[in-house]
């Protein structure tokens, strides 16, 4: 059980495509297996189990469930490491709030992550947070309270402030926090910031550009502010109605450790990586700052030089014996791929 949970929370960290459609169907009978309410669901469907060989065929079962029926794992009932999140009530009212009991936090809090990542922070920059939505903790059973807490924990800068209770929104000390974060910058007075432009096909225009208005006043509708910026064109290429993406340096790292993202282990919002030492696993806790790319800023716990264990993290224990190759040569299967730290921009 313990090495499925692992497996999942290894896919989620760094996706491979060829490994999904098997992860999906050893998941599935799993579920089959012990989720009571979904195995008397297949049951009803007459469904020979055996038969299922693609993701795609696997029943789904809707998540207005949850609202009606206790699915969980007869497994891994409610304990102290468990969380249960409650639906609204909308439905079938407050007193008969449907559950959703979470075994393993930190599977649904990294999955959480990767997809906020993707959809709402790609470039990966930390910035102040605003919320409108009671936190975590001022709403422990809200799933989406959750979520916004370990938002703010994982892109925050730090300026955080949750303007909601239960009750209502605290509408002035709202506006007083983005009154305040009007006099944010990300270059230093007298310098310029320079623009890259990502056209349509997603290659970078020839010609950086610079920043040359930006409005202060912060929209009430999207929390945004305008920037104007001026690119040269030499040659007309750019046009009126052409789509693109602006994309700006918001910080500068001199002599900043990385190590490739698929290295970093993530555990109940402790970062860890495993390095060899004299042949054998050695497992440190982290620090870590942004995200780079596909690369992690690590701020304390190694140094560059260190030979990072990039695959197989989740098999290895510490003094694991291992013989360990760069990560860009093609590793036997008793080997254990590894990349030295490096220092960078």
């Amino acid at each position: 059980m313990l090495d499925l949970f692992r497996e999942v929370l290894s896919y989620i960290r760094a996706p491979e495509p060829a490994r999904f459609e098997s992860l999906a169907l050893t998941v599935f009978r799993y579920q089959a297996a012990h989720v009571p309410i979904y195995r008397s669901y297949l049951a009803n469907l007459q469904l020979d189990l055996s038969s299922i060989r693609s993701f795609q065929e696997i029943p789904p079962i809707s998540t207005l469930a949850f609202k009606y029926a206790r699915i969980e794992n007869e497994l891994h009932l409610e304990s102290s490491n468990s969380r249960t999140f409650l639906t609204s009530g909308t439905s079938v009212g407050r007193n008969e709030r449907g559950r959703h009991l979470v075994p393993v936090p930190e599977i649904y809090r990294a999955s959480a992550l990767r997809h906020l990542e993707r959809m709402m922070f790609p470039d990966r920059s930390r910035m102040a947070m605003l919320a409108l939505h009671p936190c975590a903790d001022n709403m422990p059973e809200s799933s989406l309270a959750q979520m916004i807490t370990w938002c703010i924990s994982r892109f925050g800068n730090g300026n955080a402030l949750c303007a909601a209770s239960r009750e209502s929104v605290d509408v002035e000390l709202a506006v007083e926090y983005l009154h305040s974060a009007q006099g944010n910058h990300w270059v230093e007075p007298g310098q310029k910031a320079m623009l890259d432009l990502i056209l349509e096909d997603g290659s970078v225009y020839a010609h950086p550009g610079t920043v040359i208005v930006v409005n202060r006043q912060v929209s009430q509708q999207t929390g945004t502010i305008a920037i104007q910026g001026s690119f040269p064109n030499p040659g007309n290429i750019l046009r009126p109605g052409q789509y693109a993406k602006v994309r700006a340096v918001v910080d500068t790292r001199k002599g900043a450790l990385l190590v490739p993202q698929r290295a970093v282990s993530e555990l109940q919002g402790t970062y860890q990586v495993a390095v060899v030492v004299d042949g054998k696993v050695d497992v440190r806790s982290v620090q870590t700052a942004d995200q780079v790319g596909n690369m992690w800023i690590i701020d304390k716990g190694v140094s560059a030089g260190d030979k990072v264990i990039v695959s197989d993290y989740s098999r290895l224990r510490p003094g694991t014996p291992v013989n360990a190759v760069p990560a860009s040569d093609s590793a036997k299967p008793s080997e254990t791929p590894s990349t030295p730290a490096s220092s960078g921009r």
